[in-house]
């Protein structure tokens, strides 16, 4: 796995960053703006790569998945439509362990 770190300006440079670096999944850091959620979502699910969120808010406004601390463990946050958008699909006993958005 390679983690490459790119400046989100607008979705023409990210865009130009995904094909540049051959990406196969998106991470949005917290403090991520709400257009920079849209914009990581809009391009996640039209280059169909999974989309990683580190703050459950953004797994809620529109990304497919999150890993958050719930009570001080870590927890996976499902967004079921916004995956399903970009073709992931998961096992019953990974929706029993995540809180899942409709």
């Amino acid at each position: 796995m390679k983690y490459v770190s790119v400046d989100l300006k607008d979705e023409a440079a990210l865009q130009a960053d995904i094909d540049r670096t051959k990406a196969a999944a998106l991470l949005a850091q917290p403090g991520t703006s709400a257009n920079g959620v849209k914009t990581i979502s809009e391009l996640s699910q039209d280059n169909q790569l999974y989309a990683l969120a580190l703050e459950a808010a953004m797994v809620e406004q529109a990304l497919p998945v999150g890993v958050t601390l719930s009570a001080g463990k870590p927890q996976i946050v499902i967004n079921e439509r916004a995956a399903k958008g970009v073709g992931a699909r998961f096992e019953t006993s990974v929706l029993k362990l995540a809180r899942v958005i409709q």
